[in-house]
């Protein structure tokens, strides 16, 4: 909602180099998005703002989550990872709005909802090979992509991939 022409504008009056809007939009599932996650981000409200962006030569930075949901099981977190990337790409390519991808692999914080929720849904982060399999289909799709590799100091002692089944830090190093 803080994306307007009449801003964008008076930061592209001062600048030439390329503007960014970074969204943290997270997944395309408007249940996980806006119920699970609380984002109360608006689909039809933040396409008319993609719209706006490749109206004005603007790119979109979308965060994605990875496994965005307590409820999700590893492949669910990367289906989840790929349609969010699809729907991204899609409407940007419908709006003529260059696109990156940050992706994010969920970590469960210290003390956080999520960290009750975890508990009894025995939820776990996704694995160090799940980033690298939606990290390959951005890629494939010829979508930039970088991805968040660490937890901020915040994840509880077992919260994040590094601590998953199989984790090989070569594939974090790649």
């Amino acid at each position: 909602e803080y994306i307007n022409d009449r801003i964008t504008r008076k930061i592209m009056d001062l600048t030439d180099v390329k503007i960014d809007y970074a969204v943290g939009w997270e997944t395309q599932d408007d249940h996980i998005r806006n119920e699970v996650l609380n984002k109360n981000m608006n689909k039809s409200v933040f396409e008319n703002r993609v719209v706006l962006l490749g109206e004005m030569g603007v790119r979109l930075t979308s965060y994605v989550m990875l496994k965005p949901s307590p409820y999700m099981n590893d492949e669910q977190g990367v289906v989840e990872a790929k349609a969010t990337i699809d729907y991204l790409a899609d409407l940007c390519s419908r709006s003529n709005t260059d696109l990156i991808i940050y992706l994010n692999p969920t970590y469960i914080a210290k003390n956080s909802a999520l960290s009750m929720i975890a508990t009894q849904t025995n939820y776990k982060p996704p694995r160090i090979q799940d980033v690298l399999q939606a990290v390959k289909y951005a890629n494939q799709a010829e979508i930039p992509v970088y991805t968040g590799l660490w937890s901020e100091n915040l994840a509880d002692e077992k919260g994040d991939f590094t601590h998953r089944e199989g984790y090989d830090k070569d594939f974090r190093t790649a």
